[in-house]
């Protein structure tokens, strides 16, 4: 991958290649590679997509993943998990303000032939983790089945059919005043025990 943070990572390609089969464009869907800059003031690299319904002026990102950096494998996560939190909360922030309130979305962390998956449960207030023997951190090609399987369960709740209506007015009970970061019930730690997402 070139220095330059401005040129889009090969990992990031990779994973938009894939995405494309579950989220085709032809269906509505739109997949977005996005430069932003995280609490710390770094930049970095993530693939988002967005059901889009021009009649209906609906735009929803349901799904954003972070390039993991080189070396963040899992024993790493422990050290710099507070980067990834950042990273991902900065995501998860924005759709738990943008989608309609009761919204099921999903975040995760991508390597090029790996991924770590989590989805938000609007009825638990909680995430949950895809895990596979006991990993969560999954090898594209050994945990091809989990992943596929986990995937089209997202599409099914993010269809133009089935899209979530949520509440007809905004909730303000769940807008933060002094924290960007959700409060600490919901903090999206990639290195604390969370519930498992394989159902």
């Amino acid at each position: 991958m070139a220095s330059n943070v401005l040129s889009i990572p090969d990992e990031i390609l990779a994973w938009h290649m894939r995405l494309q089969h579950w989220f085709p464009k032809e269906e509505g869907y739109e997949i977005s590679s996005v430069l932003s800059s995280d609490g710390l003031g770094a930049a970095f690299h993530s693939i988002t997509v967005h059901l889009q319904i021009p009649e209906k002026d609906i735009d929803h990102k349901f799904l954003a993943l972070v390039l993991g950096e080189c070396g963040w494998d899992a024993d790493h996560m422990d050290h710099d998990g507070t980067v990834l939190d950042d990273r991902i909360n900065y995501h998860s922030d924005h759709m738990l303000a943008t989608l309609p309130y009761g919204s099921p979305f999903a975040c995760g962390v991508v390597w090029h032939n790996a991924i770590t998956l989590l989805r938000y449960k609007p009825e638990k207030h909680k995430y949950a983790r895809c895990t596979a023997h006991g990993q969560n951190i999954l090898d594209v090609k050994y945990e091809a089945g989990t992943i596929d399987s986990w995937f089209h369960r997202l599409k099914k709740k993010w269809r133009p059919e089935t899209i979530p209506k949520g509440r007809s007015g905004f909730d303000t009970s769940r807008l933060r005043s002094h924290s960007k970061s959700p409060p600490e019930s919901m903090i999206l730690s990639l290195y604390v025990e969370k519930e498992v997402d394989n159902s």
